[in-house]
């Protein structure tokens, strides 16, 4: 609230952002995913997923994970571009890395369950100063969704939804806060970071519309009674 101006008192109800469990289908496993996108069943994959647009800090993250200096980490970028300069400019900066995968296109609905299963790790970056206080990505969401561990910016209601045990939270402002973030997901062994998804699933299964539902109701029942 403070973020906005506003007194502690201030009628103010915050709804949570609903999960996508359910929403897409979720039944290849991460070795069959692997075999369709020809990654290595012993790569530790990080996933960049979604559209690429100029405040999503894709071009930063190619460079903080060329700095990793690790041959089994790959980093795969799976989205549509929002035009060609951007596009452009991240494939120079991947330019004969063979440890970073490129898919720009629109990943249609049936097709998504294999970029997101075939993740180790799902990388949520952005630009802090296009972050809104109350934003809370859907990509973050969607990883949760699929049982994946997380690594984010500490912006926004993220922290709100995310925690340690699931996620591996950065300071933005920090120098190679995202590096940081990324050699410690590297170094935490494939069980933990199976654990850490799970975790996050029954955090997103918490997320259900129904339960939201109801709640929008009931705030809209209540401004209607004042109204009265």
């Amino acid at each position: 609230m403070n973020a906005y101006g506003m007194s502690e008192d201030s009628r103010v109800v915050v709804i949570p952002h609903g999960s996508y469990i359910h929403s897409y289908e979720n039944v290849i496993s991460r070795e069959q995913a692997r075999k369709q996108l020809q990654l290595h069943i012993e790569d530790v994959v990080f996933l960049c997923f979604g559209l690429i647009r100029s405040y999503r800090g894709v071009s930063e993250l190619v460079e903080a994970f060329k700095k990793l200096d690790a041959p089994r980490a790959k980093l795969l970028i799976a989205g549509k571009p929002y035009n060609a300069e951007i596009a452009t400019d991240i494939l120079e900066r991947c330019h004969k890395n063979e440890t970073i995968k490129t898919v720009f296109k629109f990943i249609p609905y049936d097709k998504v369950q294999i970029y997101v299963n075939v993740a180790d790790v799902v990388v949520y970056t952005c630009n802090p100063s296009f972050f809104s206080p109350s934003q809370m990505p859907g990509g973050v969401i969607l990883a949760m969704s699929f049982g994946k561990p997380v690594i984010a910016p500490a912006l926004g209601c993220i922290p709100d939804v995310l925690d340690s045990e699931g996620s591996f939270l950065y300071d933005p402002s920090e120098k190679d806060g995202l590096l940081k973030a990324m050699q410690q997901a590297l170094d935490t062994n494939t069980g933990d970071l199976v654990k850490m998804g799970k975790h996050n699933f029954e955090l997103a299964k918490k997320l259900d519309w129904d339960w939201i539902a109801n709640k929008i109701y009931n705030v809209y029942q209540e401004c209607l009674k004042r109204k009265r």
